[in-house]
């Protein structure tokens, strides 16, 4: 099992964000066009990389997992056919869902049709999730990933008074 980490630029930061991208193995020509719209350029005051299972749905080494999501930011659930068929063919998610379930991950759903949105709240619950095709599906996205990202600004105000009366 080993993870894929992509972000914005060449190089990947030690302490960056993390946002988790989730999706069924049947979909993985879809994690290009998927990690072009989740490095969105609208959310340039946060630096983040994607992370994401180089197999999803191999054999998983829960430990290592386990350690990716603890220090992961947000969940992106790729929501498509081919994942809910997996959904009613075996009786759970994938792993890494449950396990972010488990660990209280906040996860944005992107389906890939509106249409599947039934379907996947039949399944999970009332989640409140994002159709790509819906126009505004980018701005969307954005507004939800700047609520779990912290900003350069903030991250620099938090290291430099961390250990100061003065952030308190």
């Amino acid at each position: 099992m080993s993870f894929i980490r992509k972000a914005k630029g060449t190089k990947i930061r030690k302490q960056s964000q993390r946002i988790y991208l989730c999706l069924d193995v049947r979909n993985i020509q879809d994690v290009d066009p998927l990690i072009t719209d989740l490095l969105l350029p609208s959310v340039k005051e946060a630096y983040y990389v994607v992370s994401y299972l180089e197999m999803p749905g191999a054999d998983s080494n829960e430990d290592l997992l386990r350690n990716e999501l603890e220090n992961t930011n947000v969940m992106a659930l790729w929501v498509t056919e081919e994942l809910l068929d997996f959904r009613r063919s075996c009786g759970h998610w994938p792993a890494e869902y449950q396990l972010a379930r488990e660990l209280s991950v906040p996860i944005i759903p992107i389906v890939e049709d509106e249409a599947l949105f039934p379907a996947f709240s039949r399944f999970s619950g009332a989640v409140h999730g994002i159709a790509r095709t819906d126009r505004e599906y980018l701005l969307k996205y954005g507004q939800q990933l700047s609520s779990y990202l912290y900003t350069e600004d903030m991250i620099k105000l938090i290291r430099e008074k961390a250990f100061t009366a003065e952030f308190f």
